[in-house]
């Protein structure tokens, strides 16, 4: 292939990007605004080469503009280095936007600039209309057979994929990507440009460009080291090994790969930075700076002695089965088990599905954050806009019964008991006419725990959509951060590990077949009954959401929410709530908790199982106890008992 000069200074250094502001990986719209600053500096380049020794790491540094990063941290150099380079612009006003997921458009624009090569002359797809027989033919762009076709009615829209437009700012690195094999697949199967790349994508990419570039390309990693190696889809297992073993992904996986997980635009710097490193000193000293990705092992490192603690509480409090999962630092570090999924034939694990009550509330709020964030609701707008009718408190009409009143538990919503109907006809009624209480919608003093509003809610959000929450909450986080929960207890995938529920004493209340049969209702909204407490998801996937929140809206590095929709769900009225705790969004606050300054946390009681879940948003780590048959006994801050009594003992091992 030809060779082109992107610039006489840096053509064999890593070049990310086009100008291209990298979307979120929720669905946002890629752009290219040029930050003209990075222009500036790329053409600033000294002519004589990245080995120049006039170019130096405080040139760099002094260079970047760059606010959303600590200037004094490594991840601050490998961004600033590929933007010195012209590699990577700011998406504007020193945003580098370092927990955005890149796309797989942007992933290959990356290494189309890397590569320093010229994109082959590209096809177009036609597609002949009107015709009798319409069939779609490939043609060079710009030839005289497309001038035909345009002149007969044809309409040539497409480049080498069908999902790829000719004039979009990623055509042409796509098209070389596909003739240098670095992307494989059909015009019918689509490139899907606006997905996030993943860990396994993007190793694949890596590979193949390596191949074809003739760099080294060698799969010597080995993937049983790692805690999810033996999961790794085999298209993957030789690309995952070379991206490892090369050293490539030691700023991104530590013991747990998650090929899965996306990338986001400072991994990609750091690995692109190590992918320069063969060509250029500078990117060595930078690569080797980036701290590698550890796992946090506190609770590992007393994993006998936490193991031991829950043993005995599940004893004391007359536990049929417990789970547990352990937050470090944003990310699961350790998991606990003890007793019976199913009395007498199923040990329990952290890996079970329980029914978690009412920290089914967390979830149906991060559903309501997302939908927010996407514009499909307003949290302060009245829920009646969403229901095609007037929604109103009587007594106060002109005050909105919103999305944020019945996260708060101020909705003033009939606080109806377990048995009233939540069928879709039943709720309407009742937002009709006379399902409201005296209070003021929004005001603390008339705060009430309100599960059927939650229900409401629920329905409300699905109306919204047009989805069922459980498909929001999948496609915004759980497919990414591989949670396997659903309302709809029937669609989860693993059945196998379905917890029988217990009351405190023995007796059943639900058992494991009856909660694989719960399928889903007949359309989006049509019942409120699943979303005060009907979350069916493990300890180890629920300490996955509590890693979430306690991240600020990251997983694995990759912002999934943004830390305002964060910021919502933890904001709390300064006035206590009866019991003394502060109500947040739907969280619940404690100054001081288990031993931290500052605990969000979320209780749930229902068919037999006392849970909690808790976190520290300074220190990041964070505690789940599910139970079930357990007594119902409360502490001090009303609490379950043996939920607190296992969070202490596990708060004061991590501290």
């Amino acid at each position: 292939m030809k060779k082109r000069i992107i610039i006489a200074a840096v053509a064999a250094i890593c070049l990310l990007g086009s100008g291209v502001a990298i979307a979120v990986a929720a669905g946002g719209n890629p752009a290219a605004p040029a930050d003209p600053s990075a222009a500036d500096l790329a053409a600033s380049v000294d002519a004589g080469g990245p080995e120049d020794p006039a170019v130096t790491l405080a040139d760099i540094r002094a260079a970047a503009n760059i606010t959303d990063i600590d200037r004094g941290s490594p991840a601050f150099d490998a961004a600033a280095y590929l933007m010195f380079r012209g590699a990577i612009y700011g998406q504007g006003g020193g945003r580098f936007a370092p927990y955005q997921a890149v796309t797989r458009a942007a992933a290959v624009t990356a290494l189309y600039r890397l590569s320093g090569e010229e994109a082959p002359e590209p096809t177009s797809t036609i597609t002949i209309s009107p015709s009798s027989n319409p069939a779609e033919v490939l043609v060079t762009v710009g030839d005289a057979e497309e001038i035909r076709a345009a002149e007969e009615g044809m309409i040539g829209e497409f480049v080498t994929f069908a999902d790829v437009p000719r004039n979009s700012w990623y055509a042409e690195a796509v098209t070389w990507a596909d003739a240098a094999g670095i992307v494989t697949g059909s015009v019918e199967g689509g490139f899907h440009p606006n997905d996030p790349i993943t860990r396994a994508h993007l190793a694949v990419m890596l590979q193949r460009y390596a191949k074809h570039m003739g760099l080294p390309a060698e799969a010597i990693g080995d993937l049983t080291a790692y805690t999810d190696g033996a999961a790794v889809y085999n298209y993957a297992k030789e690309p995952l090994s070379y991206a490892l073993g090369s050293g490539l992904y030691r700023t991104v996986v530590s013991d747990t790969i998650r090929p899965g997980l996306p990338v986001s635009r400072i991994q990609m710097a750091q690995i692109l930075t190590g992918l320069c490193a063969g060509e250029d000193p500078l990117a060595v000293e930078i690569f080797v700076s980036q701290p590698a990705r550890t796992t946090p092992h506190a609770a590992r490192d007393h994993h006998e002695a936490i193991q031991a603690a829950v043993e005995a509480a599940a004893k004391q409090y007359g536990a049929i089965g417990v789970q547990v999962a352990v937050v470090e630092n944003g990310e699961v570090s350790d998991t606990f088990a003890c007793g019976w999924a199913t009395r007498g034939s199923d040990p329990m694990t952290a890996d079970h599905k329980m029914r978690v009550a009412s920290l089914s509330k967390v979830a149906v709020g991060l559903a309501a954050m997302a939908l927010d964030e996407e514009g499909t609701v307003d949290l302060d707008e009245s829920i009646g806009e969403y229901w095609g009718f007037q929604v109103k408190n009587p007594k106060y009409p002109d005050t909105p019964v919103s999305i944020r009143t019945i996260l708060t538990h101020t909705s003033s919503i009939f606080n109806a008991g377990d048995n009233e109907s939540r069928s879709y006809e039943s709720v309407k009624s009742r937002l009709r006419g006379s399902g409201f209480s005296g209070g003021v919608p929004g005001a603390i003093g008339y705060w009430s725990y309100n599960n059927y509003a939650f229900g409401v809610l629920g329905m409300t959000l699905e109306l919204a959509s047009n989805e069922y929450v459980d498909q929001i909450l999948n496609r915004r986080f759980f497919d990414t951060m591989g949670i396997d929960g659903a309302f709809a207890a029937g669609t989860i995938r693993d059945k196998a590990h379905m917890a029988t529920l217990y009351y405190n004493g023995g007796a059943m209340s639900r058992s494991a077949d009856t909660q694989r049969n719960m399928g889903r209702w007949a359309f989006p909204g049509a019942t409120g009954t699943y979303f005060a407490g009907g979350l069916t998801i493990s300890a180890r996937d629920m300490g996955k959401v509590v890693g979430l929140l306690a991240s600020d809206g990251r997983y694995g590095g990759v912002q999934l929410l943004s830390e305002e929709s964060v910021e919502t769900m933890e904001t709390y009225n300064p006035s206590a709530v009866p019991g003394g705790s502060y109500q947040a969004q739907p969280l619940r606050y404690w100054p001081e908790l288990y031993g931290r300054q500052g605990v969000y946390y979320h209780t749930g009681s229902a068919y037999g199982v006392f849970n909690c879940m808790s976190y520290n948003p300074e220190t990041g780590d964070g505690v789940v106890v599910l139970t079930v048959g357990a007594s119902g006994a409360k502490d001090e801050h009303g609490i379950y008992s043996i939920c607190s009594a296992i969070a202490n003992e596990v708060y004061e091992k991590i501290k």
